[in-house]
């Protein structure tokens, strides 16, 4: 059984959040769309031209805490 949280919303519906201890974006009806790898990763946010921010450990590891990520279709996941 997946257990999800849903943290943003978009105009087109996308949502974004976490499942499984994983970032995920949900676009549509059905499965996510986008999973970030690793885990610990929550995607916080998502504006309307689809960039999600997040935070989450591995990979985005700094020190021993969780650090803040952007993704977009193009360029993946980058360290803010």
């Amino acid at each position: 059984m997946a257990i999800g949280t849903a943290n943003g919303i978009n105009g087109a519906g996308d949502v974004v959040g976490a499942r499984n201890d994983r970032a995920t974006l949900w676009s549509g009806a059905g499965a996510p769309a986008f999973t970030l790898p690793g885990s610990g990763a929550v995607a916080r946010a998502i504006n309307d031209s689809g960039v999600i921010v997040g935070n989450g450990a591995s990979p985005f590891v700094v020190g021993n805490g969780a650090a803040p990520f952007v993704w977009d279709s193009v360029n993946g996941a980058r360290d803010l």
